[in-house]
């Protein structure tokens, strides 16, 4: 990984141009701590093997095994005489290089930027090291198969890359075929299409001029970095991404991971709709339309009315969670529970209604009372004033309009002055889930499962999978 890391740092921001863009954000923290994380754009998503995929994975990994001239514990011993932390992970559509260390005036950092710019250039990829992490990734295969908690979640989501956006996610076979080419080969395309980065600061003023010095020998050949505003960056600069369906949107199938003597289920359904979806109030407001509605619904804990319905009421199921609002560029609805397998055919049945009040009918939203409303809705405001309220909560959210997890609107926005009603958010989740796909999930005994499904969802098509076949390559979604 760290071999790879050199080559997409290094060689493709280095050499293959003359000099990458660094987009440079600071927010002035007076703890005497730095914080840096830099946004690569490149991911898992859009490779075109598993082994690409599997490949990036591996970058992750192979990052704190040092360069080819220091050993893992030498690496990480020098970074330790500073109090630094760093890492490096690859996700779906970003790479995010992250360091933390306490800031100590008149201290020299000069050997810390040159262990992270040799770590950033010529890491380790191959040998006993890619070995281990191949070992590491496969057993790592292997666990997610005892989590039914990860078997739903991760599956719903890797379904829908490969079924409806076309992509290629990794299985164990991948994994097997990993070697330094590969990896290497990932590594360098992975910045070879978008060498330009934004990098986050928050630390103490008189921390910055290092930190300026550190990202331009690590990042981009000691190029300039641009001090461009949010809003004119994200104008100019192709950081996030929409990517189109490869099937027809609006489908809905229901998959059954077949695994016998469970006490309880793993429940989970997730609607994705394109975030071109129409709104009359326009993006703002389909936005917070989203949010807050997924707020009320699911997000606020044991107040909100899916959990009140599911586990209070009823007893049903212990945990009752919320999906993220967005998955690549998909607007995404939805909720997931863990009930009894005792009483799953009285869950599924609440599950039923819970969908249709919440997304179909919008019941639950516009039958709610007007206090209540107000509470929420004010809650819902306090939770985004407090995110805001430090340089780390402030940075986070700038973020989170690069990396597309969030629009410059709604960032910009004041929440005081938000204002929805009830209608209007149920009106919107209603508009959003007629265009969605919807793909739900459960793990359990099929035999027992599925005549219940296919009585309570008879509009959704199901298909059985053998929960082994999930890390394997030869597993087949309809």
């Amino acid at each position: 990984m760290k071999k790879i890391l050199f080559l997409m740092a290094c060689f493709s921001l280095s050499e293959q141009k003359a000099q990458a863009k660094i987009y440079f954000d600071h927010e002035p923290e007076p703890i005497p701590v730095v914080e840096i994380q830099v946004v690569i754009p490149g991911g898992f998503v859009g490779r075109q093997s598993g082994v690409e995929s599997a490949s990036l994975m591996a970058l992750s990994e192979l990052m704190e095994y040092g360069t080819t001239k220091l050993g893992r514990e030498q690496f990480l011993d020098r970074l330790a005489k500073f109090g630094a932390d760093f890492s490096f992970s690859v996700g779906r559509e970003y790479s995010y290089w992250t360091l933390t260390f306490p800031w100590v005036s008149g201290t020299s950092y000069a050997s810390l930027t040159e262990i992270l710019k040799e770590n950033w250039s010529k890491p380790r990829l191959g040998g006993k090291e890619l070995r281990t992490v191949k070992v590491k990734l496969q057993a790592s295969m292997r666990s997610e198969l005892d989590n039914d908690q990860a078997i739903v979640s991760n599956n719903t989501r890797r379904i829908f890359l490969r079924s409806v956006l076309g992509g290629e996610p990794a299985y164990m076979e991948d994994v097997q075929l990993l070697s330094e080419t590969t990896v290497s080969n990932a590594f360098y395309q992975l910045l070879q299409k978008s060498p330009d980065v934004w990098a986050g600061f928050t630390g103490p003023n008189e921390a910055k001029p290092f930190v300026e010095h550190l990202l331009r020998s690590v990042f981009s050949g000691q190029g300039e970095l641009e001090k461009t505003p949010l809003q004119t960056m994200l104008a100019n600069v192709p950081f996030q991404k929409t990517r189109a369906p490869k099937t027809e949107m609006g489908s809905k199938n229901f998959y059954i991971f077949d695994k016998s003597e469970r006490t309880q289920n793993v429940f989970l359904s997730m609607a994705f709709a394109p975030q071109e979806t129409p709104s009359a109030d326009g993006a703002l407001n389909r936005e917070l339309s989203q949010l807050l509605g997924a707020h009320v619904l699911v997000n606020n804990g044991l107040g909100s009315i899916l959990p009140e319905e599911i586990r209070s009421k009823r007893g049903l199921a212990y945990a009752v969670m919320g999906v993220d609002g967005r998955y690549l560029s998909f607007d995404t609805l939805g909720f997931g529970a863990n009930p009894q397998s005792s009483r799953i055919e009285e869950a599924l049945k609440v599950f039923k209604e819970a969908t249709e009040k919440s997304y179909v009918s919008g019941e639950y939203l516009t039958k709610l009372d007007s206090e209540r409303w107000y509470n929420d809705f004010r809650s819902f405001k306090y939770e985004r004033i407090l995110s805001r309220s430090t340089a780390m909560g402030r940075l986070a959210a700038r973020k989170e309009v690069v990396v597309g997890d969030s629009s410059y609107e709604l960032y910009a926005s004041n929440p005081a002055e938000w204002s929805l009603s009830k209608e209007d958010v149920a009106a919107q989740l209603k508009m959003q889930w007629s265009k969605s796909t919807v793909l739900s999930a459960i793990v359990g005994d099929a035999d027992k499962l599925k005549p219940l499904i296919q009585q309570e969802f008879p509009e959704f098509k199901v298909q059985v999978i053998p929960y082994k076949s999930l890390i394997s390559r030869h597993v087949s979604y309809q």
